[in-house]
């Protein structure tokens, strides 16, 4: 959901997924980068449409989603035709945050691996927080988290190659009674802020109403206004 007060359009955070290949992305695209809802979704999009693994090569697979966001984003803008203030903008590329996560089964077990660039984050729990990946203290929250880069946009050639900053990697089992939350910054601080009064259970008691629940937090100012993307993944016999 976008910010309370905000357009719909206005939503800059992205979130994607493939249920059959166990897949799922969320991103957080920087407010102050232009077309940053496009980059977000350029990588979520990317990593869950890709036949490459987490398991085997983590680091890989983020560089590669961001090679293939970039062509992604540097085609869905029409650099012709934007005015030049925008443009000059837009030129510099877009930022955004990306968390990456990955299942499969092994016999009767589910294992899980996740990456991330940034703070945006992964949260594991029966009856209390047992992951917190990749920032386990919300003190931590709105200090420069690391960014993707899209790269230069246009007189930039489509297929300029950027750099990759540090990814975090984590992996584990799936065990009786988990679940799991993904979430970008303004929820997972507010989850790890709360952590000692389970806050995680609103969200899993409202999944199929998760706007009216984090628009209560918000207007209590318990949560801090911004784009929300939260998800709750739960598991059956």
């Amino acid at each position: 959901m976008c910010k309370l007060g905000n357009k719909e359009n206005e939503y800059e955070d992205s979130i994607s997924y493939n249920l059959d290949a166990l897949r799922f992305a969320i991103a957080d695209g920087a407010s102050g980068s232009a077309y940053a809802e496009l980059w977000a979704s350029s990588l979520t999009g990317a990593y869950v449409d890709s036949g490459d693994s987490l398991f085997e090569d983590p680091v890989g697979v983020v560089a590669s989603a961001q090679q293939d966001a970039r062509k992604k984003w540097y085609t869905g803008i029409k650099w012709e035709t934007l005015p030049w203030f925008l443009k000059n903008k837009a030129v510099m590329g877009s930022y955004s945050t990306l968390l990456l996560l990955e299942m499969r089964y092994v016999g009767d077990r589910v294992e899980f691996v996740a990456s991330a660039v940034g703070d945006s984050c992964l949260f594991v729990v029966d009856s209390s927080l047992k992951v917190s990946f990749p920032i386990s203290d919300h003190r931590e929250f709105g200090l420069n988290p690391k960014l993707l880069w899209s790269g230069q946009g246009y007189p930039a050639k489509i297929d300029a190659r950027t750099s990759t900053p540090q990814v975090h990697t984590v992996r584990g089992v799936i065990e009786e009674g988990d679940r799991m939350i993904l979430a970008t910054d303004a929820v997972a601080m507010w989850l790890l802020r709360n952590a000692s009064d389970d806050p995680w259970e609103i969200l899993l008691e409202n999944p199929g109403d998760l706007r009216k629940a984090i628009a209560d937090l918000i207007n209590r100012r318990v949560m801090r206004n911004d784009d929300i993307t939260a998800a709750v993944i739960t598991f059956s016999d």
